[in-house]
């Protein structure tokens, strides 16, 4: 009988590619139906899931979610800045940018997948890749850590 053997949190299978619908340009990847646009290649953030984050990480993200202010900001106001801060980490300074000027929606699409994706059981982890597929290309400068 074999061993088992333990995957490491920096396993690719653990990271979660979430692809976005506009390039680093800021120009839309799909059309209004969503279907990719010609040459439009999108941005790729690839999260790690949260229990394979290191336990300091997880402190600083959780100390800079009670920091805030919220005092006199709209839930949206609030729900965008829990969101950009704990993505910001995680992706390049240009893609931040990209990700500021994003709708609620679409924030709160990138948090919902990386929450579901995160809490995925391991078994059901590894058995899939980890990671959506992009078959039409990805780029390349804004994918995991910051830069």
């Amino acid at each position: 009988m074999s061993s088992f053997q333990v995957i490491g949190a920096n396993n690719r299978r653990t990271r979660i590619e979430i692809e976005l619908p506009f390039t680093e340009s800021g120009e839309w990847a799909v059309d209004e139906d969503g279907k990719p646009i010609k040459g439009a290649i999108p941005v790729v953030i690839n999260l790690p899931r949260f229990d394979c984050m290191p336990i300091d990480d997880i402190v600083a993200m959780q100390e800079t979610i009670r920091g805030m202010e919220t005092e006199g900001k709209s839930q949206q106001e609030t729900g965008r800045d829990i969101a950009l801060s704990m993505i910001r980490p995680h992706v390049s300074e240009r893609v931040f940018e990209l990700l500021s000027a994003r709708t609620l929606f679409e924030l709160q699409q990138i948090s919902e997948e990386w929450s579901n994706r995160s809490t995925m059981p391991p078994g059901e982890l590894l058995a899939s890749n980890g990671s959506s597929k992009n078959t039409r290309g990805r780029s390349t400068t804004n994918s995991s850590a910051s830069v």
